[in-house]
């Protein structure tokens, strides 16, 4: 019998749940606390400006002064066509206006002593007004013939070579300003209504 009752005290210790081992614990008062929230999606890094750059005139490319790669300040002329024409007119324009102002002052010297009348005044007046409009064409014109950098920033793509003949509105370069750089992330209109601005953004 003995036996017996050791059988049954072996199958009553086998059928007893083992004993799970102490977890620790901690206190503490409750609080409201923010659970975060993350939408993953990929973008392309882009530069906050990236524009072509057209010519504004017809013409030969007569110098290129910036390669692929460089770093440009904001005017920096970046290529110059052929532009001989373009400065004789200037300086045609120039000489011309010189004339023109010298005529008025004498103009305007005469009129003080009343040697010429209002009208003979008024008219050589108008015609040094007009010959600074025309130096002041003829020096957009010259400009027209040069390429510059609209801002500060890389040439990503030259266009053009030396001896190219190009039209106006033709690309000569691509310029890119990285200064910020740019993220375009398209949300979902669910998760569009749970963002605003100020909140962490994680970029890798």
């Amino acid at each position: 019998s003995a036996a017996v009752g050791d059988s049954a005290a072996a199958l009553r210790d086998a059928d007893a749940e083992p004993e799970s081992p102490a977890v620790p614990v901690e206190l503490a008062l409750v609080e409201g606390r923010g659970i975060s929230a993350y939408y993953r999606a990929a973008s392309v890094i882009e530069a906050d400006r990236l524009v072509d750059l057209p010519a504004r005139s017809e013409g030969r490319v007569r110098k290129i002064a910036v390669e692929e790669g460089d770093w440009v300040e904001r005017d920096a002329v970046l290529a110059e066509l052929e532009n001989d024409r373009e400065k004789i007119q200037l300086r045609k324009a120039e000489l011309t206006l010189a004339d023109k102002a010298r005529q008025l002052e004498r103009s305007r010297q005469m009129l003080a002593e009343e040697l010429i009348s209002r009208q003979e005044y008024d008219d050589v007046d108008s015609a040094w007004k007009l010959a600074e409009a025309e130096r002041d064409l003829a020096a957009i014109l010259l400009e027209e013939t040069r390429i510059r950098a609209p801002f500060a920033g890389q040439i990503t793509a030259r266009l053009i070579v030396p001896g190219q003949q190009v039209s106006p509105g033709a690309a000569t370069f691509s310029l890119g300003d990285f200064s910020p750089l740019r993220v375009r992330v398209h949300l979902p209109e669910g998760v569009a209504r749970k963002v605003a601005a100020g909140q962490r953004v994680l970029i890798t």
